[in-house]
């Protein structure tokens, strides 16, 4: 065989490779993004925060009793003082602080700190339904061996039109695209034995690569 040949088969089994690995993103995104919004009661919520009707859904679940303690990452003091002013909460219901996380890797790492800290065997995830997918790997990731439940949940507006609109369709793709930076961002921190106080979406070329591909 020649070398142009060697090459040519080698560009083909990368090229299968990657195909495949976004078919089968693409099929997870499907089934996640599918989901119904059923749940059972839980120990903890935990908010990914980045829009208010994140917030606003993790506490209207805390306000009908579907758990005990609620988790909005990341909420310093006085967001979350806000949050409880603006939304009320009953005195049964604890709060917890989350005041680091910069990315949505960071949300599942410092919540899985917390989740374990307080021995939660039970959670449910909230958050907007594009960004479920990978919110829910990156948590499950973090969680392993921990025998943790984690459920599912995000806000109803917007879902019937997600598939179907434009605007959706391209938040999903991002997503898909981001899946893999926050990927990057797991190795680099079991590299690193931890969350470095230099986030890897700080360095020059994850950001020309992320303005590239408008992620």
């Amino acid at each position: 065989m020649t070398l142009a040949k060697k090459i040519f088969k080698f560009c083909l089994y990368i090229s299968s490779a990657i195909v495949l690995l976004f078919l089968i993103e693409g099929i997870y995104f499907y089934r996640i993004i599918q989901r119904e919004n059923t749940l059972t009661k839980a120990d903890a919520i935990i908010v990914f925060n980045g829009f208010r009707e994140r917030v606003e859904a993790g506490y209207k679940l805390a306000l009908l009793g579907y758990a005990p303690n609620l988790v909005v990452s990341p909420a310093d003091a006085y967001h979350s003082s806000t949050y409880n002013r603006r939304y009320g909460l009953p005195e049964s219901v604890n709060v917890i602080r989350e005041e680091k996380a910069r990315t949505t890797f960071e949300n599942a790492f410092y919540s899985g700190q917390i989740i374990r800290e307080n021995r939660f065997r039970s959670i449910i995830l909230v958050t907007s339904l594009y960004h479920l997918p990978r919110s829910l790997f990156l948590s499950k990731a973090l969680l392993i061996g921990q025998g943790v439940k984690v459920q599912i949940y995000s806000p109803p507006a917007g879902r019937g039109n997600l598939w179907f609109s434009s605007s959706g369709r391209k938040l999903i793709h991002k997503e898909m695209l981001r899946f893999w930076g926050s990927l990057s961002e797991f190795l680099y921190c079991k590299a690193a034995g931890g969350v470095p106080d230099k986030s890897l979406n700080d360095f020059k070329a994850v950001k020309r690569l992320r303005a590239l591909f408008s992620i």
